[in-house]
């Protein structure tokens, strides 16, 4: 991840030239300074430059070379201006999961211009449905507040990636002016068995309006999964409201996604049993908590097994949305009940198959490209990793590490869980579902996401 981003406005000295941005983003061994021209300057204006949509982002892709100079054509203007748009955010984890046959609802708000109509013609072609926060669909369409808000993606030539948006740079969020859920919010959380949040809905929506769905989504009986993402630390020491949402969230949530540092960043414990086991012991409702591990693999946790699944190897294209993707594929194993390691597997697939695509959005995982890579079955089998991770006292409890070959367990050492057999109990359902396609009529179940738009 960038070392450091930011983004400064200025206007050239005795020009007027209008308002330019200077993007300047630093990691090791390289830096950019990245000029957003005039024909950008309404998206400079921190009003308007912002990351959110109903369910994720727009997301405009950059690929630039060291020191490079950045133009965007603007909206609608001239051939292939859509390049480099996508429906980014929790749009990611949207159509992953219409892929995999879940009934999948955005909640947020998307503005009356090209960027949204952009953003809603992507998601009825996933043949996912919205609700809008707002019941006033005619409230200042013209003010650069109520516009759909942008997220712009740094890529360098290695496929490390940063995000740039207004929410770096405000303390209120980019949607501040939504101050309560929607009648018709209410009854779509109601009528769901999952509600989604993240900690970038922190940037974007009130912690009032957060607070209400994750309450309106437990007195529905509905499970809350919840991903804090790199939010959490800084909500972690930001301000006693902040500090206060946060802990409902992490000790109200169903399932709790995060990777292994920022489950050390909330717990203060560097092993990510331990941490995990902290985690759910200081919940409520708890009965998940799933570590990413990017190349590793990822790891479930309960109070009294732990399930560990090594990743795929695949060639990386871009790791944008992988996490996103790999959420999708959870929800669809606690929706289905599936073993812990099964649900591990196939979220590591569908992770690891959006990787090998550029972009996210739409490029996110397909079922065919998840088939493809559970028939290889070719995974990064690393015990010694693994081992150490163990290493933590005989009250952990059963552990099952998923394992090219059948090796029994005994009392310091895993159970290993053949991939043949979890594979074999896999890909009849999925491949079925290749086969036949899926019906936006035929999809299962609903999953709710909330998130500014």
């Amino acid at each position: 991840m960038w070392d450091y981003l930011s983004v400064t406005y200025r206007s050239a000295p005795g020009r007027d030239f209008g308002s330019h941005a200077i993007v300047r983003a630093i990691h090791p061994g390289i830096a950019w300074d990245l000029l957003l021209s005039r024909s950008l300057a309404r998206f400079c204006d921190p009003t308007a430059f912002a990351s959110a949509m109903p369910g994720g982002v727009i997301a405009l892709r950059f690929e630039v070379p060291r020191f490079g100079v950045l133009s965007v054509l603007a909206p609608g203007r001239g051939f292939g201006a859509h390049k480099y748009w996508e429906a980014g955010g929790n749009c990611n984890l949207g159509i992953a999961a219409a892929r995999l046959g879940l009934r999948v609802i955005a909640l947020g708000h998307v503005g009356d211009e090209v960027y949204g109509h952009f953003l809603l013609d992507v998601l009825q072609i996933e043949g996912i449905d919205m609700v809008g926060l707002t019941e006033d669909s005619k409230a200042a369409k013209d003010a650069a507040m109520y516009e759909t808000l942008l997220c712009w993606v740094l890529v360098d030539p290695f496929q490390r990636h940063g995000f740039c948006s207004v929410a770096d740079f405000s303390d209120e969020p980019a949607f501040s002016w939504l101050n309560k859920l929607s009648g018709r919010v209410e009854k779509a959380i109601q009528q769901s068995k999952i509600l989604f949040c993240n900690g970038y809905a922190f940037d974007e929506l009130s912690l009032n309006i957060l607070v209400s769905a994750l309450f309106c989504a437990i007195d529905a009986q509905s499970a809350v999964f919840f991903d804090p993402g790199p939010r959490g630390r800084t909500l972690f020491n930001g301000t006693r409201e902040q500090r206060k949402a946060l802990g409902q969230f992490l000790k109200l949530s169903d399932v709790l996604l995060l990777t292994l540092d920022e489950a050390e960043s909330l717990t203060g414990i560097k092993n990510p049993i331990l941490a995990g086991r902290e985690l759910i012991d200081k919940g409520v409702r708890i009965k998940w908590v799933v570590i990413k591990m990017g190349a590793k693999g990822s790891m479930l946790i309960t109070k009294s097994t732990i399930s560990c699944a090594p990743a795929f190897m695949v060639n990386v294209v871009d790791t944008v949305g992988c996490g996103d993707s790999f959420t999708a594929a959870i929800a669809y194993g606690f929706l289905h009940d599936l073993p812990h390691i099964n649900t591990l597997v196939l979220a590591n697939a569908v992770g690891g198959a959006t990787a090998t695509r550029c972009g996210a959005g739409r490029n996110v995982a397909t079922i065919a490209k998840v088939l493809e890579l559970m028939r290889q079955s070719n995974i990064n089998e690393d015990y010694t990793f693994w081992s150490e991770l163990f290493n933590v006292g005989p009250e952990v409890g059963e552990v099952f590490l998923l394992s090219k070959t059948n090796i029994n367990g005994h009392d310091d050492h895993p159970i290993h869980v053949p991939i043949v057999t979890v594979i074999s109990q896999l890909m009849p359902k999925f491949e079925s579902m290749d086969k036949n396609g899926i019906g936006f009529n035929e999809r299962e179940e609903q999953v709710m996401e909330i998130e500014s738009t």
